[in-house]
């Protein structure tokens, strides 16, 4: 598993225990199991283009984002999963001018495994990614009209297992 570099000080958001999201000022320190695509992206101007998750069936084990920058240059995001020839990869790959928008999600009832992720594209394309338990809890991210994910960052085991950096701006 690949951990990340020190964490910068973009505005990231998180899930909290209660299910709601928060915004961090500060991403929490490196620890093993965690990843971060910002020392990849820097400041480059980027939307997610497409998305790699793998699973086993009960939780999601990896995720990988591929990122577009504002000339349509594609920067692939690290493959943060264990082995990821061990695990089903599922590809939510968009249209040329399409970029993620919107995520939620389903989280054990323990909160130690993220079963489920759906993702939606800005042309309303929807990808599901592995199966919610009965007592699942649902979360969702609450994005603003003006804001889309745009680096992701998080841990693949424990809490707060996906996170992404939300950037105010829009291409013109």
């Amino acid at each position: 598993m690949q951990s990340a570099s020190e964490r910068d000080s973009t505005d990231g958001i998180s899930l909290s225990s209660n299910n709601r999201v928060n915004k961090d000022k500060k991403p929490k320190p490196t620890v093993v199991g965690e990843f971060n695509d910002t020392d990849l992206i820097g400041e480059k101007k980027v939307k997610i283009c497409g998305v790699r998750v793998w699973h086993d069936g009960k939780k999601l084990n990896g995720i990988q984002a591929i990122y577009k920058q504002t000339d349509g240059t594609i920067i692939k995001g690290k493959k943060h999963v264990e082995d990821p020839y061990k695990y089903k990869a599922v590809k939510f790959d968009m249209e040329e001018d399409d970029y993620l928008k919107d995520v939620a999600g389903f989280i054990s009832n323990e909160e130690d495994a993220v079963q489920c992720l759906v993702f939606r594209s800005a042309k309303d394309q929807v990808r599901r990614v592995g199966n919610a338990g009965e007592e699942a809890k649902q979360f969702k991210f609450d994005i603003s009209e003006n804001e889309f994910p745009a680096i992701i960052y998080g841990t693949v085991k424990g809490k707060n297992f996906f996170t992404f950096v939300f950037k105010g701006f829009r291409w013109t």
